[in-house]
């Protein structure tokens, strides 16, 4: 019988297979990373390049060393081999989208904030000059007239081919200026030109597609008039570079730069109505008490007006003049007629710094101070209300849905995160829909209600987002709580079950009631969780844009000449005043309202924090 060992087989070690994200990385390590980085890395600097002559033409060069130092300094991170720019790597594109879409938007914000950019200010200076100058061109009665036609050059750019009247002499029209033409090359047939040698009309069919242009000729120009004509436009106005002005060629009058981005007349003029009650006088208006000269140098701008017993008592401040800037107040008969004035303006003008004018229009200007402070009480009762109303609400079905043993209690709890579940803008349009004052089921409902229960016969109109402030502003707050509820449901049904049982239960051993342990015991615990909570919420709610605009755009309209509906919060009034302000948008004084809100957010949560010391339990 043999003794020798049965030898057992060795197992083969097991073949190494690296995982697809280990393929991946190796892939993109070598030649082909490389290669990538490098084109990522030239991307980058053509858009800096980009960049910087945009800056160098607006003459912002500070910004300009800025932005050649980061670029040069992401590239010595990306191609210098070194173990301690390792975690460079990594911090840099984090920081790149943090400054490009949350740095540089506020400081952004906060640098319109102290300009005028606005309508009528949207241009550099160079720009506004030469924009006034092509606007000056008017038609004169010796202005020359030309036969015009339409037509494409050989390779296909639209000109104007122009005959002269008077001298008959052709030529060939550009948005660069005229060449001249021989006079035989151009037919004419029946008054009209009718061919041109070395260029195609364009036929009538599609002379309503084209986009016609001026001609520029020695500081005027030539507009077409129609298809077939065109006249001569000559300047109204001579621009001084020296004085930096500009004066008018028939009548001289003169326009300066007034240091907020516009010229202005130096004289001012009858306004389109140029009489006006001194009752019916409004801060628009700038009068004479007495006398009505054709133009005058100052004039008293009305700051505010009180009529009562037949007198107007009216506030002003004087506007041009050796007593320029200073106030007063004069009172005259409310029936009696005084002349209004206006400064004429030439637009465009450019943006230019108002370091902290924008902020005085809010204090001081009546027709921004006085929407602005009641918007901005409006804003507190609609986001305190919002928060307050949800939160006892949600408490309350925390608590009937937090009895253990409850049948079809996730049942109840599923319909009440439905409003939670459905996108809030869908929400608020079809809320908007059943809540309209003639055709809402909301209404209509009320009305069977009323008829069937109550037994009050006739329909009931409640106006609830077109013909009432108070019942506008009830609606958008019973929206929004209805919007809001389910998530102070859930973070109190939450918060609820985190405390510990025993504390109940020896609160009711010490003969504690239910009201008492809720008050004393469970209350309690439960802001600790909840306060900071409600805190966001409120920071939420004061700039919930979509509730308000759509339910109900910000109506009711107000009667103080003001963009300011009556349930307007602050965050859509800056969106009013910036996109559809009467004179058009206005994007520094919504930049110093966004500003405004800002801080007061801030501090509120800020106060609220510290006052509720919520930060060091959350700690």
């Amino acid at each position: 019988m043999s003794t020798e060992a049965v030898r057992t087989p060795v197992p083969a070690a097991p073949v190494f297979k690296p995982s697809y994200l280990a393929r991946g990385i190796a892939f993109f390590s070598g030649t082909v990373g490389f290669a990538i980085k490098i084109a990522l890395l030239a991307l980058l600097n053509a858009v800096a390049v980009w960049a910087a002559t945009t800056l160098i033409g607006r003459q912002n060069y500070i910004a300009v060393v800025v932005l050649l130092a980061a670029t040069a300094g992401i590239d010595f991170v990306y191609l210098v081999p070194r173990k301690k720019l390792i975690p460079l790597k990594f911090l840099i594109p984090g920081t790149v989208f943090l400054v490009a879409f949350q740095i540089a938007p506020v400081l952004y914000t906060i640098n319109v904030a102290f300009t005028n950019y606005s309508t009528g200010h949207l241009l550099e200076k160079s720009e506004a000059v030469a924009q006034i100058q092509t606007n000056s061109l008017a038609q004169t009665a010796d202005g020359a007239q030309y036969l015009m036609a339409y037509a494409r050059d050989k390779g296909g750019a639209l000109v104007e081919i122009l005959q002269e009247e008077t001298t008959g002499r052709t030529f060939v029209g550009t948005p660069k200026g005229l060449k001249p033409l021989d006079k035989k090359d151009v037919t004419l047939k029946a008054g009209v030109i009718a061919a041109a040698a070395g260029y195609t009309l364009v036929p009538e069919k599609e002379l309503f597609s084209i986009q016609g242009f001026r001609v520029p000729i020695d500081g005027a120009a030539i507009e077409p008039q129609g298809f077939t004509n065109a006249t001569a436009l000559k300047p109204t106005l001579r621009y001084d570079a020296s004085k930096n002005e500009f004066v008018g060629i028939d009548n001289g009058r003169v326009f300066r730069d007034d240091g907020h981005g516009s010229f202005v007349a130096t004289q001012l003029t009858p306004s389109e109505i140029p009489t006006r009650k001194a009752g019916e006088l409004t801060t628009l208006d700038t009068f004479l008490p007495s006398g009505s000269p054709p133009a005058t140098d100052s004039a008293l701008r009305v700051k505010s007006v009180n009529v009562a017993n037949g007198k107007a008592e009216v506030s002003y401040k004087v506007v041009g003049g050796p007593h320029d800037d200073q106030t007063g107040t004069v009172t005259l008969p409310a029936d009696r007629t005084v002349s209004v004035y206006q400064r004429q303006e030439l637009e465009p003008g450019w943006k230019a710094g108002e370091g902290f004018h924008n902020f005085g229009r809010v204090i001081h200007d009546p027709l921004v101070s006085s929407p602005f402070l009641r918007v901005f009480a409006w804003t507190f009762v609609f986001a305190g209300s919002v928060v307050l109303f949800s939160f006892a609400i949600g408490l309350l079905l925390a608590l009937v849905l937090d009895k253990p043993g409850m049948r079809f209690q996730w049942g109840y709890r599923s319909l009440m995160i439905i409003p939670y579940a459905i996108p809030g803008f869908l929400s608020l349009l079809v809320w908007g829909g059943m809540l309209n004052d003639d055709f809402g089921v909301v209404n209509k409902l009320l009305t069977t209600v009323f008829d069937h229960w109550l037994h009050i016969t006739g329909p009931i109109h409640v106006p609830w987002i077109f013909g009432s402030d108070w019942w506008a502003r009830v609606a958008v707050i019973m929206v929004s709580v209805w919007l809001t509820v389910p998530y102070f449901f859930l973070v109190s049904l939450g918060a609820l079950q985190s405390i510990p049982a025993e504390l109940v239960e020896a609160a009711k051993v010490d003969g504690g009631g239910p009201f008492q342990i809720f008050r004393r015991v469970r209350l309690p615990l439960l802001f600790v969780a909840v306060a900071p909570l409600m805190i966001a919420s409120f920071a939420f709610n004061f700039n919930n844009f979509n509730n308000v605009f759509l339910l109900t755009g910000g109506g009711p309209a107000s009667n103080d000449q003001s963009v300011a509906g009556a349930t307007d919060i602050l965050i859509s009034y800056t969106y009013k005043i910036a996109f559809t302000a009467g004179r058009g948008n206005d994007y520094a004084l919504a930049s110093t309202i966004a500003i405004i809100i800002f801080f007061v957010v801030a501090f509120i949560s800020g106060v609220s924090f510290w006052r509720t010391k919520a930060l060091e339990t959350m700690r």
